[in-house]
């Protein structure tokens, strides 16, 4: 089995004699089973330098299976989507999609979209699996102390916010009204290893049924498995609004109960795009609630949403460079996660001898793959470079020439920009807007 993704260089710890045959498979994805991102998988299938492409032959008679196939970027659903279909019909690949709330890509009339379901009765399976109610607030917007007066009176709660800086509001106002190690704060202002450390003492006091209460941005909506009585999430995409649902009562042991909210925020989505989702579900649910384990429901808002002008078709910048046949043009408008943030080295107190270890081997050796993984537990990927500049100074690499600065890595000066709640912070918050 072969893990290839950003966050894995498979080769980088093996002994020197069988890191080049071991660099060779993963670039090829020579192995029988592959395990990698859709990021990865389909951004590599985009790039302009053909020696990017040797993994393609690989893929041929191969079953592909897409975990939360709901992820698809709307600017890039109908580029998406053919190359699935090019996959079954040219290197006769299965493709099996899997979601909790299945886009209605048919609703596009730029796309040939005929796939069938492998359950013979979805709707049965939602009835058997309905574990949480909804209650959905459309009195108008609601502070965020009044949210945190609700979480501070529940045992085990989870709210889960559209940007870091109402996550980061929210989560001063629960502690205000709470004992200490009640309270947790989660997102990707934390670097990994501090995530799993407050992700096990969340576990930990949800298996012994202690107080527990968290503030989290939607990055635990997936792949985490956490198990709340009660949820909160701030208004956003349905399909957003569903993988919340999927931490509360996970297990089914309870009557798990989730209040779905619009905060009184004055900026209240972290994207235009994420906003005008937000718009379409408003407009449905001016008609009637949404019983999210309702397929028809389901099906109502992804037919609305693609049949709105601004999901009706791929984004212009990519379906002109695909026709011109530029393709360096493709591989830079073809991105799943468009900003280009920078890596950064964090002094996280857990770690703090990983830390020093690879900062000294930055500034004397210079940064190498197999540094890049070993720091992977202590990374941070950061959307504002020009304030860390101030605070923290480039990653080196080492060349014929000696060591130079590398662009999109840093390494954080002080203990002062990572708070050991709530992860890198700078002194004042910036005005860009981002999702997790």
């Amino acid at each position: 089995m072969l893990e290839a993704h950003s966050m894995t260089t498979n080769y980088a710890q093996e002994e020197n004699e069988n890191r080049e045959e071991l660099k060779l498979i993963s670039e090829q994805w020579d192995s029988p089973v592959i395990i990698t991102t859709t990021v990865k998988f389909f951004e590599s299938f985009f790039k302009s330098n053909p020696s990017d492409l040797r993994f393609l032959h690989s893929i041929a008679d191969s079953v592909i299976i897409f975990d939360e196939a709901q992820c698809i970027s709307t600017g890039l659903t109908g580029t998406t989507i053919e190359t699935m279909r090019m996959m079954c019909d040219m290197f006769k690949c299965t493709v099996l999609l899997s979601t909790a709330t299945q886009p209605a890509f048919d609703i596009r009339r730029d796309i040939i979209f005929k796939p069938y379901e492998v359950i013979s009765s979805p709707q049965e399976l939602y009835d058997k699996t309905r574990r949480v109610s909804v209650e959905w607030k459309k009195e108008g917007p609601i502070p965020l102390d009044y949210i945190a007066d609700e979480m501070a009176g529940k045992q085990s709660v989870c709210c889960v916010l559209n940007r870091k800086d109402h996550t980061r509001k929210l989560f001063d106002f629960l502690r205000e009204r709470c004992l200490d190690g009640e309270c947790f704060h989660i997102s990707t202002d934390m670097c990994n290893a501090h995530r799993d450390n407050i992700l096990e003492r969340i576990k930990e006091r949800l298996r012994n049924k202690k107080t527990c209460r968290l503030v989290s941005t939607s990055c635990i909506e997936a792949g985490v498995d956490l198990d709340f009585l009660n949820m909160y999430r701030a208004l956003a995409p349905l399909e957003a609004i569903v993988q919340c649902a999927g931490r509360c009562n996970r297990n089914g042991r309870h009557n798990g109960e989730m209040t779905v909210f619009e905060p009184d925020e004055e900026k209240k989505y972290p994207s235009i795009s994420y906003q005008n989702a937000v718009v379409i579900l408003k407009t449905i649910l001016m008609r009637h609630d949404i019983d999210i384990y309702d397929t028809s429901h389901i099906r109502e808002y992804y037919t609305a949403l693609f049949e709105d002008s601004n999901y009706s078709h791929d984004k212009k910048s990519l379906e002109d460079a695909i026709k011109n046949h530029n393709f360096e043009e493709v591989e830079h408008q073809y991105k799943f996660i468009p900003q280009s943030g920078v890596n950064v080295l964090v002094p996280y107190f857990e770690e703090i001898g990983l830390y020093d270890e690879l900062a000294e081997e930055s500034r004397t050796k210079g940064i190498s793959k197999d540094w890049m993984r070993r720091a992977a537990p202590i990374t941070v990927t950061s959307y504002y470079e020009n304030k860390l500049k101030d605070i923290a100074e480039p990653c080196k690499i080492s060349t014929k020439h000696g060591l130079i600065d590398i662009p999109g890595w840093y390494i954080l000066l002080s203990e002062d920009f990572y708070d050991e709640l709530t992860g890198l912070h700078f002194e004042e918050e910036s005005s860009l807007d981002y999702l997790i």
